[in-house]
């Protein structure tokens, strides 16, 4: 079985992923289509295409191994960050974008946004996206960052490195580590894009996650740490089994429909919830 196919256990949860979150308390004008001519300019918030840039180098240096393709790719996240795919579908249903929306055009969409820093300062940053209206109605915006977790998010805009309070309106998808009966949390990670888990550290505290067939990278893996940290690693040397899926869930989960994966390290084993990516 392939390490990503995300056909097997994928769930259409379209119903869930856009419902209306508890945004932060902000103005009004939160979020308004394109800046007006002569305001100074904002910091984009775009990707980095950093998977793009490692596949590139991948294919220049075919004799490259896997070691130094990890070292160039984590150069390169601490320079540009990482692309973490936003579902912000509740901004889009604000009514400042709607007017700039009409019907099922999904053509570019330019607008600035504004953000709180760590230390309470409002910023406003220009927003470019695309990539809404998906299979399960997710509105993505896709956000080049060195480090997210769920209350937090420094993003990388112009070469500047900013702190923000990460909007509850800026959705990922989640992955929990459980106990023995699948009911309590002991860690939270935020995943960059939907995927399913492909191990655990002996420790418990990292995660590690496949990227997308058509990438190329199957000798590497992404390593998400306790802090909310993306670094690439080589998959051989810290996945070593594949996962377990188990079969039967609590039926009290706090999920309607969650999927298990048992992860073995030597003598300790480890469980991870998380919903299936929609296909």
């Amino acid at each position: 079985m392939s390490r990503l196919k995300l056909t097997l256990v994928a769930v259409c949860m379209a119903a869930l992923i856009c419902a209306p979150a508890r945004a932060l308390r902000e103005p009004s004008a939160a979020a308004a289509p394109d800046a007006a001519e002569g305001q100074s300019p904002s910091p984009a918030l775009k990707p980095s295409n950093i998977i793009e840039e490692v596949k590139r180098r991948k294919a220049l240096h075919p004799a490259l191994s896997a070691a130094g393709l990890a070292r160039y790719a984590n150069a390169l996240l601490a320079r540009a960050g990482f692309d973490y795919d936003f579902d912000v579908c509740e901004i889009f249903m604000r009514p400042e974008l709607a007017a700039a929306m009409s019907g099922e055009t999904l053509g570019t969409l330019t607008f600035r946004y504004r953000m709180v820093t760590l230390d309470g300062r409002g910023l406003m940053f220009g927003v470019v996206t695309d990539d809404r209206g998906g299979p399960c109605s997710e509105c993505f915006l896709h956000v080049a960052a060195l480090r997210v977790t769920k209350g937090e998010m420094y993003v990388v805009a112009g070469g500047v490195t900013y702190g923000l309070k990460r909007p509850a309106s800026f959705a990922l998808d989640e992955a929990h580590l459980v106990d023995a009966d699948l009911k309590k949390i002991l860690r939270t990670w935020q995943l960059p894009y939907q995927t399913i888990p492909a191990g655990v550290s002996p420790d418990g505290r990292s995660l590690y996650v496949d990227f997308y067939e058509d990438s190329g990278l199957g000798e590497l893996v992404l390593e998400i740490s306790n802090e909310g940290r993306p670094r690439f690693r080589v998959r051989r040397e810290v996945v070593s089994v594949e996962g377990e899926w188990i079969e039967e869930r609590p039926p009290d989960s706090l999920d309607d429909y969650p999927s298990f994966r048992r992860f073995r390290s030597g003598s300790r084993t480890h469980v991870v919830r998380f919903n299936g990516p929609c296909t």
